[in-house]
């Protein structure tokens, strides 16, 4: 029975518990038939496979790569894979022409999962890179095994480069090109928020952990700085991917109290209104756990929005010597009520000392200068990282050999 045939007549909730044990049957079946067939790259166009269509951060990334690669002048096709995940893979194909680049902006289990979908014909002789993002130390193990299926693994932040050492594939630091939109003027009204609050916002998508992003560490700093509600200030907390009904967790509404200065947010915005809500903040506040790069971070940065966050994982990257907008804090073992982590030997992530939050959130808000110096150096760390992709395409790496150039 086919694969599509399979999932026809399996019954979801089996299927979730199988699906771990697929995976791995599909990996080791991809290993060895690319084992036992050699091939010849030839050159063709950088196509960029990824979740294009979707709000969520890998969607973001593999937009942003696209992005980044045609305005190095390359010739770049885009493939949606959300297809191969639907009832009729084959809605979903690499475009014909062989040979050339193919980013695969995806992690393991979703790689895998495309890879065994499409005929091996269509994407043999092509140069594969596999563009990962982890949020802990160590990425699993079969994160390290599927690297096997690819000439290079490109990852957002040393911090998950880190994670996967040790691995055959040379690994390539490429930091997500976040986009610069500028500061925009202050568009609060849509959101129901008061013109003249000092606004903070928080924000977490509920399928990558809530623990992780620490939403309620964010909701409890903000009670502990600000304990008398007097109108001036509110927190935003946004979630995406909560409950279908836009309600939000109870823990997290029990977690607030009943303040009304603490505005809950449950909604798939588009990428321009998400833009807006950032913009028309003073201040995005992420005391998580840990970060493979830290998206929002970046781009609140990237608007000329400050943001203060843990001091740990892939944020330092762009974050390191902005000292008064790092949170110092403590490794612990992972524990993730969701399971989206699992705990185990070696599992860690950061737990930030709220005390140093509370007095860091009554500083910028009392001091809008120290907000605009820090939210402008911030702006030129991630505005550096773009350096890296100017760098590796003015010096051509090895894949780069196998993309034909226009004209």
């Amino acid at each position: 029975m086919t694969l599509r045939g399979l999932r026809a007549v399996v019954p979801g909730p089996l299927r979730e518990a199988l699906w771990p044990m697929a995976r791995q049957m599909l990996l080791m079946s991809l290993r060895s038939r690319l084992a036992a067939s050699p091939r010849t790259i030839s050159q063709g166009p950088v196509v960029v496979s990824g979740f294009l269509k979707e709000s969520f951060g890998v969607g973001e990334s593999a937009r942003l790569t696209a992005d980044a690669l045609k305005r190095a002048g390359l010739p770049v096709a885009t493939h949606d894979l959300r297809g191969l995940f639907e009832r009729d893979p084959s809605a979903s194909r690499l475009p014909a022409q062989d040979g050339g680049v193919w980013v695969l902006n995806c992690n393991p289990p979703e790689a895998i999962a495309a890879l065994s979908r499409l005929p091996m014909k269509s994407w043999r002789s092509r140069y594969r890179i596999g563009y990962w993002a982890y949020e802990l130390p160590r990425a699993p193990a079969e994160w390290r095994r599927a690297a096997d299926l690819f000439d290079e693994i490109w990852t957002p932040s040393k911090f998950v480069a880190d994670s996967i050492t040790g691995v055959r594939t040379p690994i390539r630091v490429m930091p997500h090109p976040v986009a610069f939109v500028g500061r925009r003027p202050m568009e609060r009204a849509p959101f129901g928020l008061p013109e003249d609050a000092f606004c903070i916002l928080t924000a977490a998508d509920h399928r990558s952990s809530l623990e992780r992003k620490n939403v309620r560490g964010a909701i409890s700093a903000y009670l502990r700085a600000f304990p008398d509600p007097d109108g001036k200030t509110v927190l935003v907390v946004k979630l995406l991917g909560a409950q279908d009904d836009a309600t939000p967790p109870r823990e997290l509404v029990d977690a607030a109290g009943g303040r009304e200065d603490i505005r809950f947010m449950v909604a798939d915005l588009p990428r321009s209104k998400m833009q807006a809500l950032i913009g028309s903040s003073d201040l995005v506040f992420s005391p998580h756990r840990s970060e493979g790069f830290g998206f929002l971070l970046a781009e609140a940065f990237a608007m000329g929005v400050p943001a203060l966050a843990t001091g740990w994982s892939g944020n330092v990257d762009f974050m390191s010597g902005l000292d008064p907008l790092l949170l110092p804090s403590t490794l612990t073992p992972v524990r993730d009520p969701a399971g989206v982590y699992k705990s185990g030997r070696g599992a860690v992530w950061a737990e930030p000392d709220l005390g140093v939050a509370v007095d860091r959130l009554r500083l910028l808000r009392a001091d809008p200068d120290l907000r605009a110096k820090w939210a402008a150096a911030g702006r030129r760390r991630v505005e550096a990282l773009k350096d890296v992709w100017s760098a590796a395409l003015a010096a051509p790496p090895g894949w780069v050999k196998h993309v034909a150039r226009p004209g």
